[in-house]
């Protein structure tokens, strides 16, 4: 299918990440994505745009607070778009990047992510963007179809993340045992909560399966299966260091409901002058070489998270994650 990908050039991230993940179905000769991208140097944008509008089987809005307010975007692509849409020649399929008013003209159309929830505020945005890519695969194979009943989006209300122009400045500082225990309480507590969340989320996505149980106050495991893989399952059991210091501050094994005494890999406390940190200790590179890299707890987490679900055949596309 030929899908046009409408977009505000604000949310280009977002055109990238989706282009990342839809490239197993262009591979897979699925689909050919056009978006104003591959306008020519000198080209004439809406002679291009209305060639493109006009060619498409598919319609992909990348909806945003910076979509709905482009005139190009909304007033000129999709009216063209549900014009044609109503004449029954194309589907239209919204993708929500971030929390908006989008009750307008879309609502007749089922969104994705599931529910219409926007990108922006799933706990790992590649979750997100695998399920548009599901959804999307689905549309695929299926061929032409007229879309399914509109899915009303929640959580509208836009997060709170204001970024400071003060000057910041950092101050030495000096860190004792009851700081770095502080520390890793906090920091495993960022982790299980990464899991849940993200677990929850995952069995959103078709083929998908995943479950979180805490163990105690300071472990936590996880299994997900992958029914699209002949080995698609993965296991990861988590504990706080406070139950084998020996094996690290935060430590995993790739097992589920394993013990305390055994890892695969843990994160570590460490700090400079400013601050406290986490690096990440993999027992099977080099012995337990450690990385200097310094990581955030949410980081950490990811990275975590991002190592279970490759077990199970789960990647995600164009990430940097080792």
């Amino acid at each position: 299918m030929k899908a046009f990908v409408s977009y505000s050039h604000r949310d280009t991230w977002a055109l990238e990440r989706l282009k990342a993940h839809t490239s197993t179905l262009r591979r897979d000769g699925l689909i050919e994505t056009w978006s104003d991208l591959e306008i020519p140097p000198g080209g004439e944008i809406d002679e291009h745009v209305a060639d493109a509008l006009a060619q498409c089987d598919l319609f992909i809005p990348l909806i945003s607070a910076d979509f709905l307010n482009s005139f190009y975007c909304y007033e000129i692509e999709l009216a063209r778009a549900i014009d044609r849409y109503d004449r029954g020649e194309i589907q239209i399929v919204p993708v929500v990047v971030e929390p908006c008013d989008w009750k307008g003209p879309l609502r007749r159309f089922k969104a994705l992510p599931k529910d219409g929830k926007p990108i922006t505020e799933f706990t790992n945005q590649n979750t997100a963007f695998l399920d548009v890519s599901a959804g999307l695969r689905t549309i695929c194979e299926a061929g032409l179809a007229r879309p399914l009943p509109m899915a009303t989006p929640k959580g509208d209300a836009p997060k709170q993340d204001p970024s400071s122009s003060q000057r910041k400045y950092r101050l030495k500082k000096t860190f004792d045992a009851i700081d770095r225990s502080d520390f890793v309480s906090e920091g495993f507590d960022v982790v299980r909560s990464y899991f849940e969340h993200a677990i929850a989320e995952i069995n959103d996505v078709e083929g998908l399966k995943g479950r979180f149980r805490a163990m105690s106050d300071r472990a936590f495991t996880c299994t997900v299966t992958n029914a699209h893989h002949q080995r698609g399952t993965a296991n990861i059991t988590v504990h706080s260091g406070s139950a084998n210091r020996m094996l690290g501050d935060i430590y995993w094994s790739f097992n589920p409901d394993a013990s305390d005494n055994t890892a695969n890999g843990s994160f570590n406390v460490g700090n400079d002058d400013y601050e406290l940190f986490w690096t990440d200790r993999d027992f099977s590179r080099g012995g337990g070489r450690e990385d200097a890299e310094h990581l955030t707890a949410r980081e950490a987490a990811e990275r975590l998270w991002n190592r279970f679900v490759e077990q199970a055949g789960i990647s995600y596309a164009g990430d940097d994650q080792d």
